[in-house]
């Protein structure tokens, strides 16, 4: 497995950046039948259980705010694009389109031959990338017509998470990243749609932990999932349901 490390970074038009977060290639998920012959692991699993269990932490996390976005870059395409093979991640034009750029910054990819140059646009209600050499930037006094009226932030979120749907992932490494970084069950399940569940339901699985609690959550949230795997998207839905 090649390591891939996929930088954002998300800041208003010369301005400091808002935030940024990087997506590494996660590690091979551990050798559990090797692990629990270690000596020692009985003795450490009996002072585990035996250890007391800690207050629950309430936390007070963020709120989504959905907002219009405010492009201060446009461009005009200069000749039309349609493709056979579609790619998600390119985007289709017209010649005479006028779309909204994310920014002045331009993406580099190496081709079959050289490394070429795109922009990140907005045209339809589509984010993707746009051939720098086919497109002529203009200021946003220059905007005669614009298919884009309104885009928010909950459409910028649902378009850069989409590839989430098609990558693969180490459910051990999800489960365990979710389970250290979130401290409330109860908020977790209300805005994964899990809202009448409480906690008489962990008494079947023994669940005491916090810990345990979000991982039974997580674990609702894929076999739900996975049965409609068709239409519904286990790492799509709970990365996006998670920040918006």
């Amino acid at each position: 497995m090649h390591l891939l490390v996929f930088h954002v970074q998300v800041e208003p038009p010369n301005g400091r950046p808002v935030t940024q977060f990087f997506i590494t290639t996660p590690d091979p998920a551990p050798n559990l039948k090797s692990l629990s012959n270690l000596p020692g692991d009985l003795q450490k699993e009996k002072e585990i259980k035996s250890a007391p269990l800690l207050p629950t932490v309430h936390v007070k996390y963020p709120t989504f705010q959905n907002k219009n976005l405010n492009f201060a870059n446009y461009g005009v395409t200069l000749k039309t694009v349609l493709r056979q093979s579609k790619i998600d991640y390119l985007l289709e034009y017209f010649k005479g389109d006028t779309i909204a750029l994310l920014g002045e910054g331009k993406v580099k990819a190496i081709g079959q031959s050289k490394v070429k140059e795109w922009y990140v646009g907005v045209l339809r209600g589509r984010i993707g990338l746009l051939h720098c050499k086919n497109v002529k930037v203009i200021a946003k006094e220059q905007v005669m017509s614009m298919s884009e009226k309104v885009f928010t932030t909950r459409n910028l979120l649902e378009q850069v998470t989409l590839p989430l749907k098609k990558l693969t992932y180490i459910y051990s490494v999800v489960l365990t990243l979710v389970s250290e970084k979130v401290y409330d069950w109860k908020v977790l399940a209300d805005v994964l749609g899990y809202s009448h569940l409480a906690v008489e339901d962990f008494d079947r699985i023994q669940a005491d932990k916090e810990s345990e609690k979000v991982s039974y959550v997580v674990n609702k949230l894929k076999e739900d999932c996975h049965a409609d795997r068709n239409t519904r998207k286990f790492l799509y839905e709970l990365t996006v349901v998670s920040i918006a």
